[in-house]
């Protein structure tokens, strides 16, 4: 996490932003609070059924 900050930062980034699943509080989500991110909201994510090319 520190190299990927780093690397944000000196590429004149605002910030940095990642995906983490529910039912991980007690993992990652713990290990993300503690380096300072937030949770800020939800992400929406609609799955389309496969159709093969016609």
């Amino acid at each position: 996490m520190d190299f990927a900050e780093k690397l944000a930062r000196d590429q004149g980034c605002i910030g940095t932003w990642l995906v983490s699943g529910f039912g991980r509080e007690e993992e990652a989500h713990h290990f993300y609070r503690a380096l300072g991110y937030e949770i800020t909201g939800y992400r929406f994510v609609k799955k389309f059924g496969f159709a093969p090319a016609e």
